[in-house]
């Protein structure tokens, strides 16, 4: 992993700050399988069955913390 020296999108922060974005691509990659996965099950589950309100919940957790994530800021 190479620090990289392009203009910092916090004015003024330090290099460790600086994420290569290979590991912002892999991030996503994981976060979008997750969601998939989540998803694949649910028209298989009895709506009134404990593993579909946590498989709902799950899901509701990738989401709120997908798109609270600074990652998708990486690309502007």
């Amino acid at each position: 992993m190479t620090l990289h020296t392009r203009k910092p999108f916090i004015k003024g922060a330090p290099l460790y700050l600086y994420m290569d974005p290979s590991i912002g691509r892999i991030a996503f990659n994981i976060g979008v399988l997750l969601i998939f996965l989540t998803l694949i099950p649910l028209p298989f589950l009895d709506p009134n069955s404990a593993e579909f309100i946590v498989d709902i919940i799950a899901l509701l957790f990738l989401l709120l913390s997908y798109s609270s994530s600074p990652m998708r800021l990486e690309g502007k």
